[in-house]
């Protein structure tokens, strides 16, 4: 995460310059390189791991099928997917229309959108950094649960702000919405990655990731939809409330019991147990 702070850091900011200096197509054809970059830093990794062959192997479907079943019976992994569903849905409305919004409605150009996003990215520097610290502070459930809140209600800065107050309230949104979504990305994560067993972690890894990616999409659609019937800032608020009722799913608890990584941690006030994956 702290990899990818520094990249949303610096990368809006050099969008913005190279816009204004080059023009779009150019900024897009610089973007291309760094995508080849990319592939060669990337062919150059000589480290290779050994990886132990199945002691049997029960087919593709089978295996697809597993992951589903051990995702939707664990109610902790069925709740963080629903959550983290419901999110996407509300940000895919939303994600695209910000930047509609913010040139149409709130007067940026290319130069002022890229200032935005470079300063209110800090935030993602920031909640990587303490991410840890919060998730040990408030417990990993509750933890994710408040910074989901903080990520829906902060959707809704870009539809009541003004063009005279846009860029710093813009600024401001950005960094509070990335630091939650990146403690909120961290705990989570360590969550999957300690408690699921290794052998069910890549195929049901694989099917939350069908379900709440796969649904982004469907959000893109819904919210050029809306924004052409009933306008921009109407479909901001819609994609916000539906980001900040996501929270709502976990509000359970299986999530909000679980304090650490550890199988066995209690939950701060709270005497239930967060017991481990089988």
């Amino acid at each position: 995460e702290v990899s990818n702070s520094a990249s949303q850091i610096s990368g809006p900011g050099a969008a913005g310059l190279l816009i204004q200096w080059l023009t779009a197509p150019f900024a897009v054809a610089v973007d291309a390189v760094s995508f080849v970059a990319s592939a060669v830093l990337v062919a150059r990794i000589t480290a290779r791991e050994t990886v132990d062959a199945p002691a049997t192997r029960s087919g593709l479907r089978r295996e697809i099928a597993e992951g589903l079943r051990y995702l939707v019976r664990d109610p902790r992994w069925r709740a963080m997917s629903t959550f983290v569903a419901v999110f996407n849905f509300g940000a895919g409305i939303t994600g695209p229309l910000i930047i509609v919004y913010a040139v149409r409605r709130l007067g940026l150009s290319a130069g002022e959108l890229g200032l935005v996003f470079m300063l209110g990215n800090v935030g993602w520097l920031a909640g990587a950094a303490t991410a840890q610290r919060i998730g040990e502070a408030l417990g990993i459930g509750r933890a994710m649960l408040a910074m989901g809140a903080f990520c829906g209600a902060i959707s809704y800065a870009t539809p009541l702000t003004t063009r005279s107050a846009a860029i710093p309230v813009l600024v401001v949104a950005q960094a509070v919405g990335s630091f939650a979504l990146v403690v909120l990305n961290v705990n989570g994560r360590s969550l999957y990655q300690a408690l699921v067993p290794p052998r069910l972690l890549g195929r049901m890894n694989a099917s939350r990731r069908w379900i709440v990616w796969g649904i982004i999409p469907l959000g893109n659609v819904l919210g050029g939809a809306l924004a052409t019937a009933v306008g921009l800032r109407t479909t901001l608020f819609a994609g916000g409330a539906i980001v900040l009722a996501s929270s709502a799913t976990l509000c359970t608890r299986s999530i909000v019991s679980i304090a650490t990584v550890d199988g066995d941690a209690r939950a701060p006030g709270d005497g239930s147990v967060a017991a481990a994956a089988e």
